[in-house]
């Protein structure tokens, strides 16, 4: 080791209880030493953003009450279903359809591939 250079160390004891928080632990430990750990501080962040999304559809699912859609997902739904509706034999069924049980599920859809990965990097999609 260098002359005047110490080593960063940080303490966990029971009252951590998972892994995030074993994480979150250290890195403040580190931050208080001088050591901010940015990538993992922003790692951390959209780690409790995307259990906050999955929680509120969970819960939405289990009142039994439908989500409502977001307005860009009601825009992209209704503008699919009028492109659907000019294509010949097909017009008829997308009339049928309701743009906000499309938007819903377009959104499930994309919740669900939200935290997917293709050969190690985040998806676009």
């Amino acid at each position: 080791m260098r002359a005047g250079r110490q080593a960063l160390t940080a303490v966990l004891d029971e009252s951590v209880n998972s892994v995030p928080e074993a994480m979150e632990a250290i890195s403040s430990q580190f931050a208080e030493q001088g050591q901010v750990l940015k990538a993992l501080d922003r790692q951390l962040a959209t780690y409790h953003q995307r259990r906050y999304e999955a929680k509120a559809l969970t819960n939405a699912a289990a009142d039994g009450q439908p989500q409502q859609p977001s307005v860009g997902s009601m825009a992209a739904a209704q503008a699919s279903l009028i492109g659907l509706g000019m294509v010949p034999g097909v017009g008829a069924l997308a009339g049928a359809v309701d743009p906000a049980q499309v938007a819903r599920g377009a959104e499930h859809v994309r919740a669900g591939t939200a935290g997917r990965t293709h050969a190690g990097r985040r998806c676009a999609w």
